[in-house]
């Protein structure tokens, strides 16, 4: 038998308010309805409940109202959750709201305030304020909440027809428009309506840019062209803008190209855009040739940018030719970045070759990439055979790689077995590398054949020991390669504590350090 039957038919079946929460976030709507409907004693809408009653969107409304409409129980709304009604909800649900229960729910700034930020649009406010009049003020923040709001522009004209007197708009407001990707519609209301009040300031100029398409600055220059100035940070944030930094910047360009200065923090900012870096340098590039430095910054934040890395980086190969200046630093950061493939790399490392070192920092960064480590590793051989630095900062940092570390060392060790010194710091951070311990000390001790130089130390247990997770086989993993380091290959350096942190049911492995232990002791006393 189903639930919803079992619920029609069974009169005895009690619901408690604790239950609510999981109720709402587990059953549909159905259910639901029927659950509340057994509900007694006391309802208290919390967070939590609503919470869980927004996960299912489509029926919050008949849900919410069949709560708050309740015969029998008693409803209680604290504030914040009357705010994320007030805030969330239709027109109907807060007509419910404050006749059935306007005696409980206090109408203070935060409340006024959720409700100008409804996203259902004027009327949730309206309603509000004509049921509740007196005790509604209208603030600043109260207008900063609607100008931040999808209907901001609708929420913003009713309270300008209905409280004008009340409606003052500061630079905060602006602020606040300026901010939001529907801001252009608020700010033609106000610049309208009380456009005297407010100046544009080059705070709001650089918001816009960040945060809207170019109509909202196509707007500016249209009205209040004497106040706007085209700076660095706006050129920036325009620069930076994930879907319309084209737009921006051609526009810019064609009002006002004696302002658009192109600085390299702008080509930096350029460079760094995740969603249309090629783009906009090309623009930069074609209106701009001149102006453009690529520099050391430039070339690291194309670097380290995510989806157009290679792109950028060509870009700027392509433009300055012998004149891009490859630095140690933005070999560092190329080379470290998984986002620039193996191609380009070679490209940079192309620039000025002869002269360039690399350094400590350069080959850390290359074993510490989690991409395509053993890749560029092999071209830096390739291209400076004798000139690799393989340190034991090195050797720790492939070491701890957690995809490719195995492959590292590897490819270091036939660069040449000397460059693989083993030490007590690179034999405990081996250990700690959860998913390739195993196979860095297969590696060490049958191919290499190393054991004689490894020192088994209680951190290095403790840390084997630290790496067993919540599964079996990662347990087993782990016991295997305890047996692989007690074989006989390795030095110990056994202790007490060591028996203390293997797991009781290892018994073949404790018994074997006990018996270590034991051979210790009578050594020290023979």
């Amino acid at each position: 038998m189903t639930l919803t039957r079992l619920l029609q038919l069974e009169e005895t079946i009690h619901v408690t308010e604790a239950a609510l929460p999981v109720i709402c976030q587990n059953f549909g709507a159905e259910v639901i309805k029927l659950l509340i409907s057994r509900l007694e004693g006391h309802i208290h809408i919390t967070m939590e409940l609503l919470g869980s009653l927004f996960s299912h969107p489509e029926h919050t409304e008949s849900i919410l109202e069949m709560l708050l409409c309740h015969s029998k129980a008693e409803v209680r709304i604290p504030e914040e959750a009357a705010c994320m009604i007030a805030e969330h909800s239709s027109e109907n649900v807060m007509a419910i709201l404050l006749s059935r229960h306007g005696n409980i729910v206090a109408v203070t700034d935060n409340f006024v305030n959720a409700a100008a930020a409804n996203g259902h649009g004027a009327k949730v406010l309206a309603l509000l304020l004509n049921q509740r009049q007196a005790q509604v003020k209208i603030t600043e923040a109260t207008l900063v909440s609607a100008a931040k709001s999808q209907n901001g522009r609708e929420v913003i004209e009713m309270l300008l027809n209905k409280r004008g007197a009340q409606v003052q708009i500061t630079e905060d407001v602006v602020q606040a428009a300026a901010s939001h990707p529907m801001g252009v519609l608020v700010m033609e209301l106000i610049l309208d309506r009380r456009g005297d009040e407010f100046q544009i300031t080059d705070k709001i100029v650089q918001l816009a840019a960040a945060n809207n398409g170019q109509e909202l600055l196509r707007l500016f220059l249209d009205r209040r062209g004497e106040e706007i100035h085209i700076t660095e940070e706006v050129l920036k944030a325009a620069a930076k803008h994930s879907k319309c930094a084209v737009g921006i910047l051609e526009l810019l360009l064609e009002r006002r190209p004696e302002e658009v200065q192109i600085t390299e923090e702008v080509v930096k900012a350029a460079a760094g855009n995740t969603n249309c870096a090629d783009v906009v340098i090309q623009l930069l590039l074609k209106e701009r040739p001149g102006e453009v430095q690529i520099t050391e910054e430039s070339l690291k934040a194309a670097a380290a940018n995510c989806n157009f890395a290679d792109k950028v980086i060509e870009l700027f190969l392509d433009e300055g030719g012998e004149q891009v200046h490859v630095t140690e630093e933005v070999l560092r950061v190329a080379a470290g970045s998984r986002h620039v493939s193996a191609p380009v790399l070679e490209r940079l490392l192309d620039q000025h070759g002869d002269q360039l070192q690399i350094t400590e920092e350069v080959v850390k960064a290359v074993v510490a990439n989690h991409t395509n480590p053993v890749k560029v590793l092999r071209l830096l051989h390739r291209r400076h055979r004798h000139n690799i630095p393989i340190t034991e900062e090195v050797l720790k940092t492939a070491a701890g790689n957690p995809r490719y570390a195995v492959e590292i060392l590897g490819k270091i060790s036939r660069m040449g077995r000397e460059h693989i010194r083993i030490t007590e710091e690179l034999v405990l951070v081996a250990a700690s590398n959860e998913s390739q311990a195993q196979g860095i000390f297969c590696l060490l001790l049958d191919e290499l054949k190393l054991g004689s130089q490894i020192l088994i130390t209680e951190e290095v247990v403790k840390a084997i020991i630290d790496n067993i997770g919540d599964s079996y086989s990662g347990e087993q993993k782990q016991q295997e390669l305890m047996e692989r380091l007690l074989d006989g290959k390795c030095k110990i350096k056994v202790t007490e504590k060591m028996v203390e942190y293997i797991p009781a049911e290892w018994t073949g492995i404790r018994k074997r350090i006990s018996e270590l232990l034991e051979h210790r002791n009578r050594e020290a006393y023979s």
